[in-house]
């Protein structure tokens, strides 16, 4: 075999040979997994070789995300839906398998370097070859997205430049850490290649591929990309409000590059037409040039040249990307609460766009897109004008709250629970305070009945007396929890629950914490897996998330025999990521697959009715009302704060939280009294808080604390402690006030 640029040797933990590929080296490292260079062997025999099949690219996913059932779910379809992309100009995918404990993504190797890399080092492309580049990239959009894809990151560093041509590559499949099926949502991408519908925050749709192929273009023409070079929030606040530098950019393919760069999705041709314009690029002109971008409405004009800025354009060549260079499918990004596997699906796929935005942006787009009207009323481009204080945050003001607290000393850790038994480490899920707050409970991987190195199927819980959380002490022993996904303490105090894998729900009498007793387990559902739970607020009743995308009411007022209440709750998608009641307990939120949150009137469980429209949250993973009810805070691929005293109306709040996209984990947790919220970034390990006192207005509390790659959140009843968990078998506890 020749030799391979960038190929390294297999380490001493990596596979040698997954299902018919043996593995011949390393190729890189990204957020879902490694990508290794392998062969086909075309025989079982003992004597095979590694040198009979063509090259390929094996992406193999990480352990903790093939461990989660609806991870792999996810990975497989989405898989097959890549498989459907016409072959030309793009990295075609071959196989795809999730039967053993290492689902792993095959697809054709592609030898040569990435557009970022050769631009690098050897300059702006010449003419010829930009019109090429430009041709070949529009017709892999083309075909992408004939086949139902969007891409979403496409980049210099995603598009490989081989012998017969430019390739695309790195395409849908990053959705199975995202969990959705259509139209994409949210922040996703790198920075100086997103749209600016990507850069708010909002939908992004095929027409943000297009805007993309733009920046590509002006990126191999110039050497630059199109807003230059500095921070991420400038860079975003430039995509967001100004033109881009299109300065390089030939003559022939100027105006090209200008119509599909528009701030409007609405005026950007699609690929196909995209396509077309291409090769009419040298013909005359039938009629007007096309007109400059036209920017979308309530957008401010882009500034004059030379203003100032808190970064300075360059011309020079970006730096390389920060990960490893793409040669199959490079790395990718998935939800809920209270459910860890949802949770650690949500958002990974900032890894590969080595893009973490952080809550800065946030100010920044703000302090640009800000209208600021007479009389201090402060309104945002697009947005309803900043709300008064929840009811609960105000009733707050008289005495010191969370946020105040936060205000005046720093997180502290206060205590930790160590989860090795029997000197074997083991993994923690999740955690749960109960009502009163003296109980915690976590979910925890089982050593002695795991003896193949996967956890997700063999779980146990353990109880753990946290009155003083300097000295937390095991209550009782671990009980069995095996195909448990997430721990639920309903609002009483007297029942815990664990939705499983088998579609049902585990009911645990925990009166008495020293001796937790089953009580009960609802049947299971249809096409296995209960994905989230909650517990109304009178402990009467258990909304459960099934697999077939709908919600199924139980009567669990006698743990021992859940009823069910009326027929299920109809989703318009195939996938719920998580449910919510109001305070109150007279309404069910439902975040759907589709990135909507409906609202349903639950007063009458048996007869449930939907209240008002689906409101597009841009995907929620989890989701948590204020004490009070006034506010929901939804958390998939940003944060978002809705106004819903009118249930039927909900409207949105000041501008999203960018900065959570994390590698494979993250969780939020509200205060209990309204004020602060705390945010769990696996990219980062650390946790981050907010004042959301104003939810219009959220601003960042003290400095991030180091979490130790720890994934779920959960706030005592007294707002005084907060505990972390995951990523091993530590629980940290905080004092946060």
């Amino acid at each position: 075999m020749a030799e391979i640029a960038g190929l390294a040797p297999l380490e001493e933990d990596d596979p040698r040979a997954l299902g018919p590929y043996r593995l011949l080296g390393r190729l890189g490292d990204g957020g879902m997994g490694s990508v290794y260079l392998a062969r086909r062997q075309v025989t079982t025999e003992p004597t095979a070789t590694a040198d009979e099949g063509p090259l390929v690219a094996v992406k193999v996913i990480r352990p903790d995300l093939a461990r989660i059932p609806e991870f792999r779910e996810r990975f497989l379809r989405e898989g097959q839906a890549a498989r459907r992309v016409a072959r030309f100009c793009t990295a075609e995918v071959l196989d795809i398998s999730t039967d053993g404990p290492r689902p792993y993504l095959v697809t054709e190797y592609i030898d040569g370097p990435t557009l970022w890399t050769a631009v690098r080092d050897g300059g702006p492309m010449a003419v010829a070859g930009l019109e090429r580049l430009a041709v070949a990239v529009a017709s892999a959009l083309s075909a992408i997205h004939a086949a139902g894809v969007v891409h979403r990151d496409l980049k210099p560093g995603n598009i490989l430049l081989s012998p017969s041509g430019a390739r695309v590559i790195d395409f849908g499949i990053a959705r199975a850490l995202e969990s959705t099926t259509t139209i994409t949502h949210g922040s996703i991408g790198t920075p100086g290649f997103m749209a600016p519908e990507q850069a708010l925050g909002q939908p992004a749709t095929t027409a943000a591929d297009v805007y993309a192929w733009g920046a590509v273009v002006v990126f191999a023409a110039t050497g630059r990309a199109p807003f230059g070079e500095g921070p991420t929030p400038v860079i975003l606040r430039r995509v967001a409000t100004q033109a881009p530098d299109l300065t390089g950019v030939p003559a022939d393919l100027r105006p090209l590059v200008a119509r599909a760069m528009a701030k409007n999705p609405a005026d950007r041709p699609t690929a196909d037409e995209l396509l077309l314009l291409l090769h009419r690029v040298h013909s005359p002109a039938p009629g007007p040039t096309p007109a400059p971008p036209r920017l979308s409405a309530g957008a401010p004009p882009p500034p004059a040249t030379g203003a100032a800025d808190s970064a300075n354009v360059t011309t020079r060549p970006l730096p390389p990307p920060e990960h490893a260079p793409p040669t199959g499918p490079p790395a990718d990004r998935p939800p809920a609460r209270r459910d860890p596997a949802h949770r650690w699906l949500t958002i990974a796929l900032a890894a590969i766009t080595a893009v973490s935005v952080a809550v800065a942006v946030t100010a920044t787009v703000l302090a640009v897109t800000r209208d600021d009207r007479p009389g201090g009323t402060t309104a945002t481009a697009g947005t309803t004008p900043r709300a008064a204080p929840s009811a609960t945050a105000t009733a707050a003001q008289s005495r010191r709250t969370t946020a105040d607290a936060l205000s005046h000393s720093a997180v502290r850790p206060i205590g930790h629970i160590s989860t090795v038994a029997w000197d074997v480490p083991t993994d923690v899920f999740d955690v749960a305070f109960s009502p009163d707050g003296r109980t915690l409970a976590s979910l925890e991987s089982d050593p002695l009945s795991d003896q193949s190195g996967n956890s997700f199927d063999h779980k146990r819980i353990e109880l753990w007396d946290v009155t003083d959380p300097a000295r937390p002490a095991a209550v009782g022993e671990p009980f069995d929890a095996s195909g448990s996904g997430a721990l639920y303490f309903s609002p009483d105090g007297h029942t815990l629950a664990a939705n499983k894998r088998d579609g049902t729900v585990q009911l645990w009498n925990v009166t008495n914490p020293a001796k937790p007793a089953p009580a009960g387990r609802t049947p299971a559902g249809p096409e296995g897996w209960s994905h989230g739970l909650a517990f109304s607020p009178d402990s009467h009743t258990l909304a459960i998330v099934l697999g077939d995308g709908t919600v199924r009411l139980w009567n669990v007022t006698d743990p021992a025999s859940p009823t069910p209440l009326g027929e299920p709750l109809a989703s318009s998608t195939d996938y719920v990521h998580s449910v919510a009641f109001v305070p109150g307990g007279h309404t069910l939120a439902i975040g759907g697959d589709d990135g909507s949150v409906r609202l349903w009137d639950v007063t009458d469980p048996v007869r449930p009715a939907p209240l008002g429209q689906p409101f597009d949250v841009a995907w929620a993973g989890t989701m948590e009302f204020t004490a009070d009810g006034h506010i929901l805070v939804t958390l998939g691929e940003t944060i978002r704060f809705w106004n819903v005293e009118d249930l039927a109306r909900p409207r949105p709040l000041g501008q999203p939280l960018f900065g959570v996209p994390s590698n494979g984990g993250m969780d939020m947790a509200l205060s209990p009294d309204g004020t602060v919220l705390a945010f769990n970034d696996q990219l980062t390990s650390t946790i981050r808080f907010w004042d959301i006192t104003n939810p219009a207005t959220p601003t960042p509390l003290g400095q991030p604390v180091d979490n130790a790659g720890g994934w779920n959140l959960a706030f005592s009843p007294d707002g005084h402690t907060l505990a972390s968990a995951g990523g091993g078998s530590l629980i940290q506890l905080w004092s946060v006030g």
